[in-house]
């Protein structure tokens, strides 16, 4: 790994430029409003639990530490107070994979055995603060596997090594735009596949000649999208209708605390149609953008998904995602926002994969 591999952490300076672009307006103490047309295909995005989730969520935050409710749930503004989030979650600790239906019968064991090579097409479009920047990755996809690598009966992870093939871009997007995202071809991507066939470790090496800027910010889409659609699986067989929660901490901006709600949706001897809902927490009140400390008042981020999840599979062969993340607070004691949403459709090239069998 060179030395330009960057984990899915630190803000690239576009945002931090966006997020600070309305530091002047001292009256606008709320996000900005989404587009109308933002998340259309997914369906809006709700800044409020609802369902399951809700109630997964609190029952979990009710056993596992106080919020700013004291106990009662996640932080209303989406902040933990100190020392709450450690609670729910601790910094290093392995994702909680918690079985909270196990749905009909009959019930199989979702475990992974991933094959040596995908070919993927992801199409994603970021909207920062309204403007939207649509790009179609072509991806290839392989198992990194050390040549001196033993055999062994206990749990195994594989190492997945990816690269932007080829970059398709709206012929809409003006042509300085389209020259710089032209030049994500030659990326990499690398992330960890766990014996529960859940992505950790997402990083990713910019191509050589890419925006660092411009580059960063639909890259990071890219992972973000990834790892969602890549969850740690429970141990126990589950069946239609089953559902589990996963609890780890991430990076939205800032460090969070995550839950993500799985369902099973549909289930068959090659795999299974699984929907999620994800919901994330400030940690505390802070966001270093770029240098610039932001004083978090407002914190929701919330993102939706439906997608085929195989055996094989090194990224889920069908699937939709959509996420939405809004920050308001303070920068230097005048009022800041920022207002991310991402889509992104995956599509697993079954012409090449029938190819290679």
């Amino acid at each position: 790994m060179n030395a330009l591999l960057r984990s899915w952490t630190s803000p690239p300076a576009l945002l931090v430029a966006l997020a600070l672009a309305g530091a002047g307006c001292a009256d606008e103490k709320k996000p900005p409003a989404a587009d109308a047309d933002a998340g259309a295909e997914q369906g809006p995005q709700k800044a409020v639990l609802d369902g399951k989730l809700a109630a997964a969520v609190k029952a979990a935050e009710s056993t596992q530490g106080p919020s700013t409710r004291g106990g009662d749930g996640p932080p209303e503004n989406g902040v933990f107070t100190a020392g709450a989030a450690d609670k729910a979650q601790a910094p290093g600790a392995p994702a909680k994979v918690a079985v909270l239906d196990a749905g009909k019968e009959p019930r199989v064991r979702l475990a992974p055995a991933p094959g040596d090579e995908q070919r993927e097409t992801v199409s994603l479009t970021v909207r920062l603060n309204g403007g939207a920047i649509p790009v179609d990755y072509s991806l290839g996809l392989k198992l990194d596997k050390p040549k001196d690598e033993k055999k062994t009966d206990g749990p195994k992870s594989w190492r997945v090594l990816g690269k932007v093939l080829g970059v398709s871009l709206s012929p809409q997007l003006p042509r300085e735009l389209s020259d710089k995202l032209g030049k994500l071809k030659g990326t990499e991507l690398r992330y960890t596949l766990g014996p529960d066939g859940g992505a950790s470790d997402l990083a990713y090496a910019l191509a050589k000649d890419a925006d660092p800027g411009l580059g960063e910010v639909v890259v990071k889409g890219l992972v973000d999208a990834m790892g969602v659609t890549m969850p740690p699986l429970p141990r126990e067989p589950v069946g239609l209708g089953g559902y589990w929660m996963v609890t780890d901490r991430a990076n939205s901006f800032t460090d969070v605390v995550r839950y993500r709600v799985y369902k099973v949706e549909k289930l068959d001897k090659d795999g299974a149609t699984l929907s999620v809902d994800v919901r994330q927490y400030a940690t505390h009140d802070e966001a270093d953008l770029g240098g610039q400390k932001l004083t978090i008042q407002h914190f929701d981020s919330t993102a939706k998904g439906k997608f085929d999840w195989t055996p094989a599979g090194l990224l889920p062969a069908h699937g939709e995602t959509s996420q939405k993340t809004q920050l308001a607070g303070a920068v230097g004691g005048q009022q800041a926002g920022l207002q991310v949403e991402l889509t992104a459709k995956f599509a697993a090239d079954a012409d090449k994969a029938d190819k290679k069998k």
